[in-house]
């Protein structure tokens, strides 16, 4: 019986330390996380609005829009968290939307109507003007000239010297 249990405890040893190689090897394989912010690419650097929507003409106070979609999983998440994160207080809107009335539903819902937005059907303007055709997006302006643009997948990233390192 104690052969028979040493041989099992053996056994058992060699599977865990087996396990705990292969283990090893695939953590080696994984690649790494993606960046909280990546650049876009495609956009107009240094452009401007023809016009801007009302109120919506970045600031010194407020030198970014995010540009986010209703049609967008991880847009209506970032929305959610919008509403009472720190960085709420520097960013304008654009709501990418098929419809006017679903991007009124996506202010709406986020609650966002405090924020300065603007529903872009077709996602026309933000593309038009400045070449964004991606959300989520963040549009860094200065002097209402278009200097950043970057997807982003969390909040916290829009305010971290990481997007600057990446823009």
């Amino acid at each position: 019986m104690t052969i028979l249990f040493s041989l099992a405890l053996v056994l058992l040893t060699a599977a865990v330390a087996l396990l705990f190689a292969m283990m090893g090897e695939l953590a080696s394989r994984v690649p790494a996380p993606a960046p909280a912010t990546r650049p876009v690419n495609g956009v107009l650097m240094g452009a401007t609005a023809h016009e801007w929507p009302s109120g919506l003409a970045p600031t010194d106070e407020r030198p970014m829009l995010l540009v986010l979609s209703t049609a967008c999983a991880s847009c209506e998440a970032l929305a959610t968290g919008l509403a009472a994160h720190q960085v709420r207080d520097s960013v304008g809107v654009v709501v990418s939307t098929g419809s006017t009335e679903s991007g009124e539903d996506f202010v709406a819902r986020h609650s966002l109507g405090g924020l300065p937005h603007f529903i872009d059907p077709g996602g026309k303007w933000v593309a038009g003007n400045f070449g964004v055709r991606i959300s989520p997006a963040a549009l860094r302006f200065v002097d209402g000239r278009l200097s950043e643009a970057y997807t982003f997948s969390d909040l916290a990233a829009l305010s971290s010297e990481e997007v600057h390192d990446h823009a």
